[in-house]
């Protein structure tokens, strides 16, 4: 859900942030429907890697 609906960022390093920001939770929302678990991934991000798709990390932001 995260690699699909998240904002995308690249961070210069090469690899891409995929972050899950409010217009993301809205547009996945919209997709699934409202639910415990969709809301759980607010401010979920993983960071991919741009060479082979390689999933560096997973995260929760805290602010």
């Amino acid at each position: 859900m995260i690699l699909a609906f998240g904002v995308k960022e690249h961070d210069g390093m090469g690899a891409v942030r995929h972050l899950m920001t409010c217009s993301a939770m809205e547009r996945l929302c919209a997709t699934v429907g409202q639910s415990a678990q969709i809301a759980a991934l607010a401010g979920m991000y993983a960071v991919v890697s741009t060479t082979d798709d390689t999933v560096i990390t997973v995260g929760h932001r805290y602010q």
